[in-house]
């Protein structure tokens, strides 16, 4: 099943006793308590599951949002798919060492901002994109409890976001959806969402550095030949 949450659904998640509920009960079986009850301090039972199990999933992927009050969590999909905080630290040490200029950059596959945070962390501004909009709530919510900021979010695809640009940035970030429309994993960059290499192009004429995180399985000689200018 695909939990759903409604962006109406952040304000209670984040009562006091529903965060008291959450902690308090981390190590429960969450599928006996969905089958033990239909709601939880007026929440339904299985979005209080998937905070349980965002939590239990934060706690060694993302101690830093695990430690800090009123997160909420996505569904566990989105959890998965998200950078860990030891590799997004890796990621800006990498940038640091190549970028010279660390002004503008744009995350435009932003998910749940786990990179776009940390690149807030060495850039003056960063642009967050997602089309998901209850994905991107939860997202600025949580940044604001993170205490971030210089950072501006928007609703919108990655390809909607590149046309957008109108002045050229330092940096821009992607880490397109390794997963077809049936939900298979993919691997070739041409087979990812957003397509990489035929957006290239456009995208080089409005950044000086672009960075893409690939699949581990991708074949490097094919990689090479479909991107140009790799470092």
């Amino acid at each position: 099943a695909i939990l759903i949450m409604p962006i109406s659904s952040l304000s209670l998640l984040v009562q006091p006793s529903v965060q008291r509920y959450l902690i308090e009960h981390e190590n429960d079986d969450e599928g006996a308590l969905v089958l033990k009850q239909k709601e939880i301090l007026g929440i339904p039972s299985i979005l209080i599951a998937s905070q349980i199990i965002g939590r239990r999933k934060a706690k060694a992927k993302l101690p830093t949002w695990y430690n800090t009050n009123d997160i909420v969590y996505p569904p566990t999909i989105n959890l998965e798919q998200c950078s860990s905080e030891a590799t997004a630290i890796f990621k800006t040490q990498l940038i640091k060492s190549i970028v010279s200029t660390c002004r503008c950059a744009a995350d435009i596959t932003g998910g749940f901002g786990v990179d776009t945070f940390f690149l807030s962390s060495i850039f003056n501004t960063v642009s967050y994109t997602e089309p998901n909009d209850e994905l991107l709530e939860i997202t600025r919510h949580n940044h604001h409890q993170l205490g971030v900021s210089g950072i501006t979010y928007h609703h919108l695809t990655a390809e909607a976001f590149i046309k957008e640009i109108d002045s050229p940035l330092d940096l821009v970030y992607l880490d397109p959806s390794r997963r077809d429309g049936n939900s298979r994993k993919v691997y070739r960059l041409s087979d990812c969402v957003p397509d990489i290499t035929a957006l290239q192009s456009e995208l080089f004429d409005k950044c000086r550095f672009m960075m893409v995180k690939a699949s581990p399985l991708l074949d490097i000689q094919q990689g090479l030949r479909e991107i140009r200018f790799v470092k």
